[in-house]
């Protein structure tokens, strides 16, 4: 843990007893501890295309073509997220998810997630739709690969089945209802002019109206890798618990820093808090 773990445990868990609200600030660490591999869908997408000679290995603009991708070859991008949608499903969420939402049930006004995550494991944990921020969209939702409408709809009936030599999408490819074009999930790509948002902005509102009310607001971070994540933690601190095997510094100023994995560190400060019980009970 941090170097002064005692005395940064005991302020952690001041913090957690006193607040009001919990702020979840959830990055790609959380669902490696989960099993799931890491956030590099836009690494395994671009070698995909290079095996089928859509790109060249070394391409210095490569990321720019994956937006592209599922137009141009929707059986190679299908390929890697359709084995990406299998393993969520196949998926449970880990302990600390449940550590999380107790917390959450045991604070005034409960928890909102912010995560970069597009495997739908907060919903799986339990936490209410209503109070996730899928920053980067979900797996678990599609949309016109052209963005021919705005509107989005399940993945629910869709079940890709992936062939072992070649890695590509065998059957039929998923179609946008409205136009009969390619469809793709509804997750954010780099330079993705074609990401449908719609979805998350909604979410974000309803993020900010629960913000307003906050006046004991606690973030609590976990295996926050992205840069991005990690600045939305702090701009709503001060008091922010950064849970992270190696990158756990952060200024005194904004919060408290562990050297943990999230499991661990969930572990950690839960054994030390006092047996947490339901509001009102």
């Amino acid at each position: 843990m941090s170097t002064l773990a005692t005395q940064d445990l005991e302020q952690a868990v001041a913090w957690l007893d006193d607040a009001d609200g919990l702020l979840i600030a959830a990055g790609s660490g959380l669902s490696v501890g989960a099993g799931l591999p890491d956030t590099g869908d836009s690494r395994r997408l671009a070698r995909a295309l290079s095996v089928i000679g859509k790109v060249r290995p070394n391409d210095q603009d490569l990321i720019s073509t994956l937006p592209n991708a599922f137009r141009e070859a929707p059986r190679a991008a299908w390929g890697v997220y359709g084995q990406r949608l299998t393993a969520c499903r196949q998926s449970d969420p880990h302990p600390g998810y449940a550590i999380l939402r107790r917390w959450a049930d045991a604070t005034p006004q409960g928890a909102f997630v912010y995560t970069s995550n597009v495997d739908g494991h907060f919903a799986k944990a339990g936490f209410a739709a209503d109070r996730v921020v899928e920053a980067a969209g979900s797996l678990h939702w599609l949309q016109c690969g052209k963005a021919c409408t705005p509107e989005l709809w399940s993945a629910d009936a869709f079940n890709p089945t992936i062939k072992a030599e070649g890695g590509l999408l065998a059957g039929i490819v998923p179609t946008c209802p409205h136009c009969g074009s390619v469809a793709r999930p509804n997750v954010s790509l780099a330079k993705d002019w074609d990401w449908v948002p719609n979805r998350t902005m909604h979410q974000h509102a309803l993020l900010s109206s629960w913000l307003m009310a906050m006046k004991r607001l606690v973030v609590v971070e976990v295996g926050a890798n992205e840069l991005a994540i990690r600045r939305f933690s702090e701009q709503n601190g001060p008091r922010v618990i950064r849970i992270h095997p190696t990158d756990f510094a952060i200024s005194p100023e904004v919060g408290l820093g562990f050297a943990a994995s999230p499991l661990e560190g969930l572990r950690w400060l839960d054994e030390h808090r006092a047996p947490v019980r339901k509001v009102g009970t």
